[in-house]
C-alpha cells in the first residue's frame, strides 16, 4: 500500500436560475489518504466538482469495466430492452474457449431478453453475455463492427485516450482507457434509469429460457453486500474488473445527503487473490468526501465588489459591479469564504449609457494559490448619458481626429498656395508695368502699385 497526495480540483457550479454556471478548476492539497489504486478520478456529479485526481489521464487497462461501454452501446441501440429477444450466437461461447474468464453460463442458441442479457453482462460480468450482445447488435455480424460502435461512442463522449479492442475487457495491448475517460463513460451510462437499477442490484433472477431453468446471478461488487467488510451503504454501483495486466479495477458511485459521486479506481495490485483492493480505496475516499466536503457560498449575488470609471455621465464617475448570482462551491468544511481570494478583472472604463446587468468584468476565485472558479460581474444600476458632455466629447474627437487634422493642414496648404500664386501674379504684373514705363514713359511705378 502506498500513500498518495490528494489533489482537489473544483469545477464550480453557480446555483441560480438567472445565470448559467461558469466552470473553473483548481488543485490544492488535502489530507493524505492511503490507497492501493494507481489511477484515480472522482467527481461530485451534482456540482461537476473534481474531488480526487491521481494520474487520471494516464493510459491503463480497464478489464471488465469495459462492459460499462458495452452496456451503454446496447442501451442506445436497443430502445425496448425488455421485449427485444437475443439469441446467443455459438461464437459467443467458442470465442472464449481457453480464456478461463468470467461467464454468465449462457448456452448456444439460448434466447432471453436484452434486459436479462444486460444483467448477465453487468452482475456476474459475463464475457459470454458481452459477446452475445455484440454479435446481436453488430451491423455486419462481427465483433469488430460492434467494437467500432464502442469506439465511436467513446469519441462522441470526449474519451480521447480510449481505444477498445473487444466488448468484454480481456487483455489486449490495444485495449486501453484512462480513469478520466472511464468517468465520462460511466456518467453517460448513469443517465439511463435502467442502468442505475442494474448496477445497484445485488442479485437478479433469470426466469426459465428455452434452454435453461430459472437461475439467480449475483453482483461481485462487495460494496453493495452488507455481509462483506467492504460494504458501504451509500454505494449505488457500478462495475468491478480485474486481469493480471490491469490489476484490480472498480468504477463506483455513492449517494448521501443530497450528493452523488462517481469514482474510478484502476490498477490496484493483486496482492490478495479474490480481494479487490479498490473496494477499500473507494470506501475511504467516499467516506472522506461525505464527511469533509460541503457547499460553501463564496460570493453573493448583488454584493458590490468592484467599480469601473464611467465617462459622459453627469455627476457620476463610476458604476458598481456585483456577481450575477450566488456562487456556491464544494469545499472542505474547514474552509471559510474569507479564505477564498477574489481577483477582479474588469473594464478599464466604460462610456455612458450603462444598463443594469451589463457584463463588465469577472471575479476569479482562488484558494491555496489555485483557481477554483470564475463568476461574471455586472453593472448594478442604469447610468444615463449627459447630452452636453456627449456633444463636447464628439466635438473634441472631431478636432483631434487624424482626418480633421489632415483636412485642416490641407486647407492651410491650399490658402498658402493661393497667397503664393497671387504674389507671383502681382510680381509679374509689376515687372510688365515697369518694362512698359521704361519703354514708353507714363509715370513712376510708385504711382501705380500692384499687389
Amino acid at each position: 500500500m502506498r500513500k498518495i497526495f490528494i489533489s482537489f480540483l473544483s469545477l464550480l457550479l453557480i446555483f441560480s436560475v438567472c445565470a448559467a454556471p461558469i466552470a473553473g478548476s483548481a488543485a490544492y492539497p488535502l489530507p493524505d489518504i492511503e490507497v492501493s489504486s494507481k489511477y484515480i478520478y472522482m467527481v461530485n456529479v451534482d456540482t461537476d466538482t473534481v474531488v480526487f485526481d491521481v494520474d487520471s489521464h494516464v493510459k491503463a487497462y480497464p478489464a471488465s469495466t469495459t462492459k460499462i461501454m458495452t452496456c451503454l452501446v446496447a442501451m442506445k441501440h436497443c430502445p425496448d430492452l425488455a421485449n427485444t429477444m437475443v439469441t446467443v450466437n455459438p461464437k459467443a461461447l467458442s470465442d472464449l474457449w481457453g480464456t478461463d474468464s468470467s461467464v454468465a453460463g449462457l448456452k448456444s442458441g439460448e434466447v432471453m431478453s436484452m434486459l436479462d442479457m444486460l444483467y448477465c453482462l453487468m452482475l456476474p460480468s459475463g464475457n459470454d453475455a458481452a459477446l452475445a450482445i455484440a454479435y446481436f447488435l453488430s451491423p455486419d455480424g462481427t465483433i469488430a463492427s460492434f467494437v467500432e460502435m464502442m469506439n465511436d461512442e467513446a469519441q462522441a463522449l470526449g474519451c480521447n485516450d480510449t481505444h477498445f479492442a473487444n466488448p468484454h475487457g480481456l487483455h489486449d495491448d490495444d485495449h486501453y482507457t484512462t480513469a478520466y475517460d472511464l468517468y465520462l463513460i460511466a456518467r453517460e451510462a448513469m443517465n439511463f434509469p435502467v442502468f442505475k437499477e442494474i448496477v445497484k442490484t445485488q442479485s437478479y433472477t433469470i426466469y426459465p429460457t428455452n434452454l435453461s431453468k430459472q437461475r439467480s446471478i449475483a453482483n461481485p461488487n462487495y460494496m453493495l453486500n452488507r455481509f462483506r467488510e467492504s460494504y458501504y451503504a451509500p454505494t449505488t454501483g457500478i462495475k468491478t474488473g480485474s486481469t493480471s495486466k490491469a490489476g484490480y479495477c472498480l468504477v463506483s458511485s455513492a449517494s448521501k445527503n443530497g450528493f452523488t459521486y462517481i469514482l474510478v479506481t484502476l490498477n490496484a495490485p493483486m496482492e490478495k487473490y479474490g480481494l479487490n483492493l479498490c473496494f477499500a480505496d473507494a470506501k475511504k475516499i467516499f467516506m472522506w468526501s461525505f464527511n469533509n466536503l460541503t457547499l460553501t457560498q463564496v460570493v453573493t449575488e448583488g454584493e458590490i465588489i468592484a467599480e469601473v470609471p464611467v465617462e459622459l455621465a453627469w455627476n457620476i464617475d463610476h458604476v458598481s459591479l456585483a456577481p450575477v448570482s450566488d456562487y456556491k462551491a464544494l469545499l472542505p468544511k474547514t474552509v471559510s469564504p474569507s479564505s477564498v481570494l477574489v481577483e477582479i478583472e474588469k473594464e478599464a472604463k466604460v462610456t455612458a449609457p450603462v444598463k443594469q446587468g451589463d457584463i463588465l468584468g469577472k471575479a476569479t476565485l482562488i484558494y491555496a494559490n489555485s483557481v477554483i472558479g470564475e463568476v461574471e460581474l455586472a453593472a448594478t444600476e442604469d447610468i444615463e448619458r449627459s447630452q452636453f458632455l456627449y456633444i463636447l466629447s464628439v466635438a473634441s474627437k472631431i478636432v483631434t481626429s487624424p482626418i480633421f487634422i489632415i483636412c485642416m493642414v490641407s486647407v492651410v496648404a491650399l490658402v498658402a498656395a493661393y497667397i503664393a500664386l497671387v504674389r507671383v501674379k502681382n510680381k509679374k504684373n509689376y515687372n510688365r508695368h515697369k518694362h512698359f514705363s521704361a519703354k514708353y514713359g507714363g509715370g513712376s511705378y510708385n504711382d501705380r502699385r500692384y499687389y
